[in-house]
């Protein structure tokens, strides 16, 4: 079922139809005998005389009852499967539009539902419909087309990869398209759309959001947004934000402008998400809202609605001012701090057998577990998790690579305790502190990693099988193991520099590492070769601070935005026009 509203009408498709229903809010009953008290001379049930627990006889309904009233039922889809897939009021509810599963687009007059018009619009079904301005009218279809009309006219056909060669026309479909307003931009449209892989593949490729010209058509920004299958898309009110919910039951909200996603929660409903929508900006709903900046509304298969709240990221500073944490985890209060328990990344012992009983269990490696080494399971797990073939592993991946570990233990690890052990790696082993891990980073041994914050891993781990050069092999079999599927392909991403060979961990294995002495360093005038140099600008200087995620529910996975693989294996491309923001 879709549903649109205009104010107190809902339009509903269903199967073949669309339904037109009015809804009402009444007010809570006066409790009985209140007529007696207040003098109509009406009285209400007799009481004994008495005292009478306390709050006995007290309770009262504060809730108002919403009723539901059938105005009208109309056909809107005429295929052999029909199927009413989309419905949209115009902006003064004076229009109504449909689309199903026949790909035709049918406009009606509201309230009277005199059809108007009726043209063919897809060679398949239409997934989504929005309204723009001058009554201009978007479609979203199965048949890889997302088309602009003006009546029955055809304005423009879009392409959000037309800046992004390495990506084929027929390798991506439309699922969802949406206009929203353009934040201290009033009267200024922007069209979002969600376009997601037409076909699966054992290693998933990323779903793609794209901002375009509200009047122009023209794409100004894509973005990768995960690999879970979108299935619906909403925009808030003051179109700063995109709230989206997935075919696995995770929901998520990004930032409009940057189109970076914010809010994650995995699997919140465990089920197809079917609709997403904002809490209204109204005065009441900023009322409800209670100091966060945002809540989402997600409904899905599962019959249950969930709220999701944003904290507000304003503290005392504008966004481009912010500077957020590597984890956006709320601090700890001083209460006895979570003991994160065994480190399947520490080399000691007991650490090495649930290691490599991770890698039996997540698919039969080219060579026997039992006799891999810490380090060569390790990265044997890397690759199995580095889900975007970035060649370093964010934080929802290492969440994902610890908790199969420590599944191995027996029962469900804590999500706390897993949560834990991802910011105690990033705090101790992300010498680059972006917040990701690559391999030598993956390798080092818990404590190995400390040292000043900016420092590269390329001079510490130069022994560890880095080409001369600073080249690294590809994830390919020079790593000593290789993920199923994971053999040697062409374009497939190299990892970053220092990144360990088969030869190098069997032959000698890791060398012990130590900390830069920090003292030292600072008494040194001259940097050392390979460090960055005094006053260089650190990565990302300059530009919008990139905005975390925040800590969800059962420690949901919190991850420094990265683009995915593309589905050719390439990294997966961000384009942005330079006239946007």
């Amino acid at each position: 079922m879709t549903m649109a509203l205009a104010g107190d009408i809902i339009a509903a498709g269903q199967d073949a139809s669309c339904h037109i229903l009015r809804f009402s809010l009444q007010a809570p009953a006066a409790p009985s005998g209140s007529a007696g008290r207040n003098g109509s001379g009406e009285k209400g049930p007799r009481k004994r005389r008495g005292p009478s627990p306390a709050g006995q006889n007290d309770t009262q309904r504060q809730t108002s009852e919403v009723t539901v009233e059938s105005l009208h039922s109309v056909r809107t889809d005429f295929s052999p499967d029909a199927l009413q897939k989309a419905v949209r009021f115009n902006a003064d509810g004076s229009l109504l539009v449909t689309g199903g599963a026949d790909g035709f687009l049918r406009l009606w007059e509201f309230p009277s539902m005199k059809k108007t018009l009726e043209f063919k619009a897809h060679d398949g079904e239409i997934e989504d419909i929005a309204l723009g301005p001058d009554n201009k009218v978007v479609t979203a279809g199965r048949d890889f087309q997302c088309c602009v009309w003006q009546q029955d006219q055809l304005v423009t056909g879009l392409r959000w990869n037309e800046n992004l060669p390495g990506i084929p026309d027929k390798a991506y479909r439309y699922q969802a398209c949406r206009f929203g307003a353009v934040e201290d931009n009033a009267g200024a449209l922007r069209l979002y759309t969600v376009q997601v892989p037409h076909k699966r593949e054992r290693r998933p490729p990323p779903c793609y959001l794209t901002k375009w010209d509200g009047k122009s058509f023209l794409p100004l920004l894509t973005r990768p947004c995960g690999t879970e299958v979108i299935s619906c898309l909403s925009i808030s009110d003051s179109g700063t934000f995109l709230g989206l919910g997935t075919v696995t039951g995770s929901v998520a909200i990004h930032i409009a402008f940057s189109l970076q996603r914010l809010y994650y929660v995995k699997e919140a409903h465990g089920i197809v998400v079917t609709d997403v929508a904002f809490v209204p900006e109204s005065q009441r709903g900023r009322e409800l809202l209670a100091g966060n900046e945002a809540a989402l509304l997600s409904v899905a298969v599962d019959s249950r609605c969930k709220l999701h709240l944003l904290p507000s990221r304003r503290l005392g500073g504008t966004e481009a001012q912010m500077t957020p944490p590597l984890l956006a985890r709320p601090e700890a209060p001083p209460t006895p701090r979570l003991d994160p328990g065994p480190d399947p990344l520490s080399p000691e012992p007991p650490a090495l057998p649930l290691l490599r009983s991770a890698v039996r269990s997540l698919g039969p490696p080219e060579r026997d577990a039992e006799a891999m080494t810490r380090e060569q399971a390790l990265l044997y797990l890397f690759v199995l998790h580095d889900h975007d073939r970035s060649g370093r592993l964010d934080g929802l991946e290492l969440l994902q690579l610890l908790g199969a570990v420590l599944a191995q233990d027996g029962g469900r690890p804590d999500p706390d305790v897993v949560a834990a052990l991802v910011d105690r790696a990033l705090e101790r082993q992300d010498l680059s502190r972006d917040g990701l891990l690559d391999p030598p980073e993956l390798l080092l041994s818990p404590g190995q990693g400390q040292g000043p914050p900016g420092q590269l891993p390329g001079d510490p781990l130069a022994g560890a099988g880095a080409a001369p050069g600073g080249d690294a092999e590809a994830h390919d079999g020079n790593m000593g193991v290789e993920g199923p599927g994971h053999g040697p392909a062409e374009g497939q991403a190299a990892l970053p520099a220092g990144a360990p060979n088969a030869a190098a961990l069997e032959a000698e294995g890791v060398p012990e590492l130590e900390a830069p002495d920090a003292e030292a360093m600072e008494a040194e005038e001259a940097p050392e070769a390979g460090a960055p140099e005094a006053g260089a600008p650190e990565a990302g200087a300059g530009e919008v601070a990139d905005v975390s995620e925040l800590a969800a529910p059962n420690a949901a996975a919190i991850e420094a935005e990265e683009a995915p693989a593309g589905p050719a294996g390439e990294a997966a491309p961000v384009w942005e026009d330079p006239g946007e923001g």
